[in-house]
């Protein structure tokens, strides 16, 4: 380009999204469980049985430090492969173990109950669906007659 050599790069990061060249998103779920468990080890500092802080304080600091790395972008890696996908839900997993003080071997399902959060593939789906609803021709319509739907 422009007597310029492209220099072809595996990884490229955008946005906050590490696209590779074949679109698997193995690198950006590997980036995402990095970044999320330095904050499982800060949230488990502060859950500590004599000192540390209460369920809800401990519930409310996961969102923002934990959740919101795991949300965003998913409805882009939606399409990686669902045993790429699936590597993230033990990092949501260990979280609400430390913020419910659980043990391990509990079923998820009770956990995500107790805690009221939704698995990472329901919250994906329905982000996507929250996406998908903004920007929908149907949807749009919709809402010039004033019948937006919500989810």
């Amino acid at each position: 380009m422009e007597g310029k050599n492209l220099i072809n790069e595996p990884e490229h990061k955008f946005l906050g999204l590490l696209f590779d060249h074949r679109l698997n998103w193995l690198p950006h779920k590997n980036y995402i469980k990095d970044k999320c468990l330095v904050d499982i080890d800060l949230v488990k500092t502060l859950s500590n049985i004599n000192w540390g802080a209460h369920r809800i304080s401990l519930s409310n600091m996961y969102q923002p430090l934990i959740r919101s790395k795991l949300d965003y972008g998913s409805q882009c890696y939606i399409t990686a492969p669902p045993s790429y996908v699936k590597k993230l839900d033990p990092i949501q997993n260990a979280a609400m173990r430390i913020t419910l003080g659980a043990f391990r071997p509990g079923p998820v399902e009770i956990l995500q109950c107790e805690a009221e959060i939704l698995s990472l593939e329901s919250r994906r789906e329905l982000l996507l669906l929250n996406y998908w609803s903004q920007y929908s021709p149907l949807c749009q319509v919709l809402s010039e007659v004033g019948l937006r739907p919500t989810i």
